[in-house]
């Protein structure tokens, strides 16, 4: 089966109890400030991303991660091994003037191959399960990405489910369980910023940075990323 697709009673105790109850709200509301600006900085910082890529002939657990190291994995929730450096963090330079802003990485990308005789792997509290032996569904997925395109006159409602359903489109098909997900190019498509007089793509990332790609496949594929195989063919969109 292929499929196809383009969230008591006196004075004293009662003051005592007064002041203590005053005390209580202030240090309440102290804590939960002081936790919510914690918990914002560091999810705003941390990032991590595994899936699986099949390419030249091996299935390859990869791992996108802000953290300082390469992340380990547990095989058979017995061996653990460290993901190999792929790629780390960089601030890639203009390549001409018209891109606007560099191309930030905050984040490296580490990678393992698939081992013979074992059958799960365990990650990021999450676990993984090797492509089957026989594929019987697979998603096919083409032109991702939320256009963003001053030469066009292009500005897609990238904020709008409705107009830009790729999380959507990605949420339904993993309700059929597939066994690999192919995605034939052309995820990239951020290259301007949103005009200011448009609501529907306000504040999006744009350019050529991991902000940028995070927005228009990591955040809306997670949940294909999370559970399924894939096989990437390079678009024009992704051409270095």
């Amino acid at each position: 089966i292929i499929q196809l697709f383009r969230y008591n009673n006196s004075f004293f105790p009662m003051k005592f109890y007064l002041y203590k109850f005053l005390f209580l709200i202030v240090l309440n509301v102290l804590m939960s400030c002081s936790s919510t600006n914690l918990f914002s900085t560091d999810s705003a910082k941390t990032f991590n991303q595994v899936y699986q890529v099949i390419g030249n002939d091996k299935l390859i657990i990869r791992a996108i991660t802000s953290e300082k190291e390469c992340p380990f994995i547990t095989w058979d929730d017995r061996i653990k091994e460290q993901l190999k450096l792929r790629v780390d963090s960089q601030n890639v330079p203009l390549r001409k003037p018209s891109d606007g802003v560099s191309s930030n990485f905050p984040i490296k990308t580490c990678e393992i191959n698939w081992p013979t005789n074992v059958s799960k792997g365990s990650i990021f509290q999450q676990t993984l399960y090797p492509v089957k032996n026989e594929i019987e569904k697979i998603v096919i997925l083409a032109d991702t990405g939320c256009r963003l395109k001053d030469a066009d006159n292009a500005y897609q409602d990238c904020n709008d489910s409705s107009k830009w359903p790729f999380k959507k489109i990605i949420e339904s098909a993993a309700k059929l369980n597939p066994d690999l997900v192919v995605h034939v190019g052309d995820i990239h498509y951020r290259e301007s910023p949103c005009p200011s007089n448009k609501e529907g793509c306000k504040n999006s990332p744009w350019g050529y940075g991991f902000d940028t790609w995070k927005a228009d496949f990591f955040d809306p594929a997670k949940t294909l990323l999370n559970t399924t195989p894939w096989v990437y063919v390079r678009g024009n969109h992704e051409s270095c």
